[in-house]
């Protein structure tokens, strides 16, 4: 099974990408894209920091901006500090760790975008990644907005619809287990 893309917008200092790193390696994650980092590339600190990720920060991808970053991913989870007016649903970590997983499942690549240690994901950001996804038939939904240290953050899921026969299998899958779980409950009543 694939596993997500980590995807770091903007990261200010070596240490902090040595430290995601070290944090990806201690969870079996493969695969750090980097977007324009502040202090340049390759980095030191980084390395230093990275303490066993090492082969994760040799094999770091640079990217000069969101689109490039994302161009061959399905779905895109991201996060922002920055309070946005959306009324789109809202989800928690578990929840989009399961989804996640759930796509991943099913063959779809799934990339987890973070922006900025200062201030998150911009406004301009955020609208080329809405940008980028309805090009390719996607949509952003906000699936949770919450305080964290007096800032507002959110988590923005990028993903794309069912196919009308898929939406079909499901509802036949569905209604098939209904069916089985209703025969089963009265096949037990009557004993």
């Amino acid at each position: 099974m694939s596993k997500p893309h980590i995807i770091l917008s903007r990261p200010q200092l070596g240490e902090n990408i040595g430290a995601a790193a070290r944090i990806m390696y201690n969870f079996g994650l493969q695969s750090l894209r980097l977007i324009s980092p502040r202090d340049g590339w390759p980095n030191k600190k980084a390395a230093t920091v990275s303490s066993g990720g090492g082969s994760l920060i040799d094999n770091a991808i640079i990217y000069s901006n969101l689109n490039d970053s994302i161009h061959d991913l399905n779905f895109v989870f991201s996060t922002t500090i920055r309070s946005r007016k959306y009324s789109k649903e809202v989800f928690n970590p578990e929840e989009g760790v399961k989804f996640a997983k759930k796509l991943i499942k099913e063959g779809n690549s799934v990339g987890i975008l973070f922006g900025s240690e200062r201030a998150g994901l911009n406004k301009k950001e955020i609208f080329q990644l809405e940008d980028s996804v309805k090009k390719k038939g996607l949509t952003c939904v906000l699936k949770k907005m919450y305080w964290k240290n007096n800032l507002v953050k959110c988590d923005i899921v990028v993903g794309k619809g069912k196919k009308s026969y898929d939406r079909r299998q499901d509802i036949k899958e569905r209604d098939w287990k209904r069916d089985q779980a209703r025969t089963l409950k009265s096949s037990l009543k009557n004993k």
